[in-house]
């Protein structure tokens, strides 16, 4: 009789502290999904407010139209056409592009505590010459070429800012026509917000 008495309570007891387990980790589970919906919304609306401060300059500076500006939870991105920037087949800025550079790295300047990652996207026609081998090196050389140039023309600081060469493999139009293998020709300039900098 007490063995069963005893028996009884210790599974009663350990049942209790199985629901109160089960129960103690729904509301963790609960506070930490809470947190982080938090986290991403006042994420998601530092990045417009800076969307919103870049586009104004953008239009000050008058290169509102050579600019597309996008942003999410975790940067601004600014995406300049290639033809603009770069001559076929190479990796040096057009002396006419030089003044577009200029101003951007104007409004890149008040930013010297984010990361920015400025990465270099091509079509997908081969290329093959004595100085660049393939798509993914001509990237790399175009994303280079306007890091450096961006540090020459503020005091950023030089680890906060990365190039990437990502070739032809992220288009965002269709490499078939004309129009597409020219939107995808283009340098990304992100800006990461305070909560994805680091």
């Amino acid at each position: 009789f007490l063995d069963t008495y005893y028996n009884e309570g210790a599974n009663s007891s350990s049942q209790e502290e199985g629901q109160e387990s089960n129960q103690d980790q729904e509301e963790q589970q609960q506070t930490e999904n809470d947190l982080k919906a938090e986290y991403e919304e006042a994420s998601l609306k530092e990045s417009e407010q800076m969307a919103e401060s870049i586009e104004q300059q953008l239009a000050q500076l008058q290169i509102g139209d050579q600019v597309e500006v996008d942003s999410n939870a975790q940067y601004v991105m600014l995406t300049l056409n290639g033809a603009l920037l770069f001559d076929s087949a190479k990796a040096e800025i057009r002396e006419d592009a030089i003044p577009l550079v200029d101003k951007l790295s104007t409004i890149l300047q008040s930013y010297n505590s984010n990361s920015i990652y400025v990465e270099g996207h091509t079509d997908n026609v081969p290329i093959h010459n004595s100085k660049y081998e393939s798509n993914d090196i001509l990237s790399s050389y175009r994303a280079q070429s306007v890091k450096d140039y961006i540090l020459s023309k503020t005091t950023l600081d030089p680890s906060k800012i990365r190039a990437t060469g990502c070739g032809e493999y992220n288009p965002i139009a269709d490499n078939s026509t004309p129009e597409g293998r020219a939107r995808n020709r283009r340098v990304e300039i992100k800006i990461y917000n305070s909560y994805n900098s680091n």
